[in-house]
């Protein structure tokens, strides 16, 4: 009769099969964690699409998406104005701020003397870490009632422009949410032109 003897495993293999399962297990986890911000675009599109099919039943998207008239009481949904509002107040917000932003960057990174750049940078951090909300209320307190003492200034002056034009007597106007948006970006702006300046 013959005894079958299983010789056991080595310290240095016990510990080289635990550590080969430990990296799988590690693998698997960040392949879940990688997978995340996909599940959650997937989620957000899902539920923007239940949300929003009793309105696709009553408009079709393109009457939706190119619509003038906003009035919802009436079932008016026309996202047209909101759409081309947003062009404008970004653009002119890239117009205020890419300007000065780059001059800053480029005076920071080549002119500056290093206790300055050292000084300007943490500064740069904290605006930038800002949250927008902030920016925002900074925007109504402020810019918005400078922007309705200026309006008619640039009204008359700049008038023939559409964009210029004052219809709307209040401060509320793509001028003062450009302002504060350019004022929002400037901080990255700078920041990343900065560091990619002084990389080159």
């Amino acid at each position: 009769m013959t005894s079958s003897y299983i010789l056991p495993a080595a310290p240095g293999e016990r510990s080289l099969t635990s550590r080969r399962h430990r990296d799988r297990l590690a693998a698997g986890a960040f392949f879940a964690i990688t997978l995340l911000p996909l599940l959650i675009l997937v989620a957000v599109v899902i539920a923007l699409a239940v949300r929003s099919w009793p309105l696709l039943q009553v408009d079709s998207l393109g009457n939706l998406l190119l619509g003038q008239v906003w009035k919802p009481l009436q079932g008016k949904f026309g996202f047209f104005p909101f759409i081309v509002g947003t062009f404008w107040v970004t653009l002119l917000a890239l117009v205020l701020a890419v300007p000065p932003c780059l001059l800053t960057a480029i005076y920071l990174a080549e002119y500056s003397r290093p206790r300055t750049a050292a000084i300007a940078k943490p500064l740069l951090d904290l605006l930038a870490g800002i949250p927008s909300v902030v920016y925002g209320v900074w925007g109504m307190v402020t810019i918005v009632p400078l922007v309705g003492r200026i309006k008619p200034a640039v009204a008359a002056a700049l008038g023939f422009i559409p964009l210029f034009r004052s219809d709307n007597p209040t401060g509320f106007s793509i001028l003062a949410g450009s302002i504060v948006l350019a004022v929002m970006i400037a901080p990255f702006i700078i920041a990343v032109t900065y560091e990619v300046l002084c990389n080159v």
